[in-house]
């Protein structure tokens, strides 16, 4: 993952935005949990979201999720942070 904060940022935007399907949405969330910091993660999460649903894919990337403990632990903590 990029050190300089423009350039992750850069990198997190580009892939949820460039993420056509749910299988790409999903991939890109994996990776970036095992090589970012969390509040990356959390932009891209926040972002990939709106993207899929907007695609008609966030079902499918929801049952991706829903399948993996890492992701799952990780939107755990995420939504304990927030207050959810």
């Amino acid at each position: 993952f990029p050190k300089e904060p423009s350039v992750r940022y850069a990198t997190v935007v580009g892939l949820s935005v460039r993420a056509a399907t749910a299988d790409e949405g999903y991939a890109a969330f994996n990776w970036l949990a095992q090589v970012a910091p969390a509040e990356w993660v959390q932009l891209f999460a926040t972002d990939m979201f709106r993207v899929m649903r907007h695609k008609g894919q966030i079902g499918a990337l929801a049952t991706m999720v829903q399948k993996d403990e890492k992701l799952q632990k990780f939107l755990k903590e995420f939504q304990q942070l927030v207050g959810l």
